[in-house]
């Protein structure tokens, strides 16, 4: 089943329970706990164990900036990062061919550059993607 179908098929047994319709026959106990194990398996609601690693583990957001030192917003994804710098290229560069990213390391925290193609020539436009990490906690042991 497809995540629509699963979240369509959720909302109307929260509907039909909510409004009192029964047409399982399964008694009301038996009913909510089969709509809490459908949203369970469907991602939408969790444990409060789960919740908590999930608040507390560190998450990486992305920094789109120009090499001149400015920045141009943070983004919880490397894809709209990107798409920033390459719609400021673009505005820049109407003739703009393709755009590449280049890593400058080998692991997936390491920045990234923009290389533009135009008339057939390689153009660096000095924008980066820059992977940051954030605590979701200050950490006193950790600013020594």
């Amino acid at each position: 089943m497809s995540t629509a179908a699963e979240i369509a098929t959720v909302t109307n047994t929260i509907a039909a329970a909510a409004l009192g319709w029964n047409a399982t026959g399964r008694k009301p106990a038996d009913l909510y706990h089969a709509m809490a194990e459908r949203l369970y398996e469907a991602g939408l609601i969790m444990t409060p164990e789960h919740a908590a690693e999930l608040s507390a583990a560190p998450r990486v957001i992305y920094r789109a900036e120009h090499i001149d030192g400015i920045t141009l917003g943070h983004y919880a994804t490397r894809d709209a990062a990107r798409a920033h710098c390459v719609a400021l290229v673009k505005r820049e560069e109407p003739y703009v061919e393709s755009a590449e990213w280049r890593s400058s390391g080998e692991d997936d925290e390491a920045p990234e550059s923009l290389t533009v193609v135009v008339g057939g020539r390689e153009i660096e436009p000095g924008y980066i993607v820059t992977p940051l990490t954030v605590a979701s906690e200050y950490d006193e042991e950790a600013d020594e």
